[in-house]
């Protein structure tokens, strides 16, 4: 919302849990979820993956967006149902998705998934929103620093169990 602001885009928000924006630095409008829906020009989902909010977004939804709207999910594949999407931007109901995320699908998804082979689609797999400085740090300095520690034996950072994947 901060950079939507930032490019004079009006913001609009859907939170079954906050209306209040005094807190915030910019205007922002709390509506209700068909109204975002039917208004937006661009929708951009971040919410956690619960029973609530699994296919939050489905055909019906779809064909209540602009044709010209943009869907972009960067929260949990499985809020999103992937085939109405597919569907929805073949049929040019929509102009367009970004996902971040995918679910239902082990990663990479299969080859014959039927967004992989839309040109109106940008997939990245939940990295979006990283930079190159990111990746050095996260992916080879924490790796490295964690094979250090293991050696003097001492217990790794972030250590990930079975459990958590």
């Amino acid at each position: 919302a901060v950079l939507a602001n930032g490019m004079k885009m009006k913001i609009q928000f859907y939170d079954p849990f906050r209306t209040d924006t005094s807190d915030l630095d910019f205007p922002a409008k709390s509506v209700t979820l068909e109204e975002l829906i039917r208004s937006s020009d661009f929708i951009s989902i971040h919410t956690p993956l619960t029973p609530e909010t699994h296919h939050l977004i489905g055909m019906k939804e779809l064909r209540m967006m602009k044709p010209t709207a943009y869907l972009i999910n960067t929260s949990r594949g499985l809020v999103v149902d992937e085939d109405a999407l597919a569907d929805a931007l073949a049929e040019g109901v929509i102009a367009g998705a970004g996902l971040d995320v995918f679910g239902g699908h082990h990663e990479p998804p299969p080859q014959d998934w039927k967004l992989l082979g839309l040109s109106n689609v940008v997939l990245t797999p939940h990295i979006g929103g990283a930079t190159a400085e990111d990746i050095y740090r996260n992916f080879y300095v924490t790796s490295l620093d964690n094979i250090i520690r293991v050696l003097r034996g001492e217990k790794p950072l972030y250590v990930v169990s079975q459990g958590d994947i």
